[in-house]
């Protein structure tokens, strides 16, 4: 059907997919979501960038080298799809055993509390980090002392801080991570790296702070704090053009007093 988003990822050296392309890439997975949980009740259950394609109609048979032509710059990028929904699940039901790619999994999965589409927004979120950086927003190891999954909660505490504690004990394995005080049993010293920081300190992405406030829509522990596919499609983020003939950001008259009603004065010295 065409190249994967990880090949996507591959050709631009995991330096990062320029920025007006992951938004184009963005767009299209959340109108994919956005039909998949709300008209057909569907939860993907392992979005990541292996299950999303760019769809290269009429390239069957070319060679391999000659699929990466749509990644010119002066190409115009085919619409994204998402695939293999083999793991696919029903909305309406609770589940809570053990889904999604271990870099992509939702906290709730973790502990083992039930989940639902907003599962599938959580892996949104940390895909798009890793289009626009070119590493995982969460890479998880096993120690001698501690497990994958004590590091993975360790690691999402460090950039959004702790859960409530209502939520942290609420999952069938919660107590194998969380003390009854909802704080870490296996960590007690952790540092803490807000996601603007890092995205702007780190890798020096241009529109820093009202990326990471897109990506924090997706990235909440509570599965109903996140917002939708269909609410994302309108944040301002997904508009803003970068102009870097004279270093300035454009957007419609529309999208900027949406930014200064929702965000005032909180959108920071780079202008994002």
């Amino acid at each position: 059907m065409g190249i994967n988003l990880y090949e996507v990822i591959k050709y631009y050296n995991f330096k990062g997919v320029p920025l007006d392309r992951v938004k184009k890439i963005t767009k299209d997975l959340l109108i994919s979501l956005d039909h998949l949980h709300r008209v057909c009740r569907i939860v993907h259950t392992d979005i990541k960038p292996e299950n999303a394609l760019l769809a290269l109609d009429g390239t069957v048979g070319f060679k391999e080298i000659d699929k990466f032509k749509v990644l010119a710059e002066n190409e115009s990028l085919p619409k994204v799809k998402l695939a293999d929904l083999g793991n696919a699940c029903w909305l309406g039901k609770r589940y809570d055993y053990c889904i999604q790619t271990r870099e992509y999994r939702a906290p709730e999965v973790i502990i083992r509390h039930s989940f639902d589409e907003a599962a599938d927004i959580w892996s949104l979120g940390c895909m798009v980090f890793e289009l626009i950086t070119g590493d995982y927003l969460f890479q998880p190891e096993a120690k001698n002392n501690y497990g994958k999954s004590d590091d993975h909660l360790a690691q999402i505490i460090e950039l959004i801080g702790y859960p409530h504690t209502s939520f942290a004990l609420s999952g069938k394995d919660s107590r194998e991570y969380f003390n009854k005080n909802g704080q870490l049993k296996k960590f007690k010293n952790l540092s803490f790296y807000p996601l603007q920081s890092v995205l702007k300190k780190r890798y020096k992405v241009k529109e820093s702070s009202l990326l990471s406030k897109f990506l924090l829509q997706m990235i909440q522990w509570e599965p109903a704090k996140r917002s939708t596919a269909k609410d994302l499609l309108t944040h301002p983020w997904l508009t803003y053009e970068n102009d870097d003939s004279d270093g300035y950001i454009t957007i419609s008259e529309d999208s900027e007093k949406f930014m200064e009603s929702k965000f005032g004065d909180e959108m920071g010295n780079d202008g994002v």
